[in-house]
């Protein structure tokens, strides 16, 4: 028996959201050691204070990014959708990924 083909497109876009929370977080990750290598190249307290911090905001994406695909997978059955939740928590995520990508810029390009 096939699904209703809401519940079978509700379950792709699960996955698809799923698989997305994931990507970020591995391009987080990317930034993480570029700021890590950009510390170690080229040295001094600042650029490895700056590290820690980005070390420190990936580590909070991570959980975030944990809890929601653990939210999708317990969600069982589809629903009616819900709302996002802890947007506020994203949208600080992103800015302070903003900022850490105009440092790595300033760190690596115009030093």
């Amino acid at each position: 028996m096939t699904p209703p083909d809401g519940v079978a497109g509700r379950e792709t876009q699960r996955e698809r959201t799923r698989l997305a929370w994931r990507r970020t977080s591995l391009a987080f990750l990317v930034a993480v050691l570029l700021a890590w290598r950009g510390a170690v190249v080229l040295g001094g307290g600042v650029r490895y204070t700056g590290a820690v911090l980005v070390c420190l905001a990936w580590a909070g994406f991570l959980a975030l990014a944990h809890r929601r695909i653990a939210a999708l997978a317990a969600a069982g059955a589809p629903g009616p959708a819900r709302p996002p939740g802890p947007a506020e928590v994203l949208g600080a995520t992103g800015t302070v990924l903003a900022v850490c990508a105009v440092w790595l810029v300033w760190l690596v390009l115009l030093r």
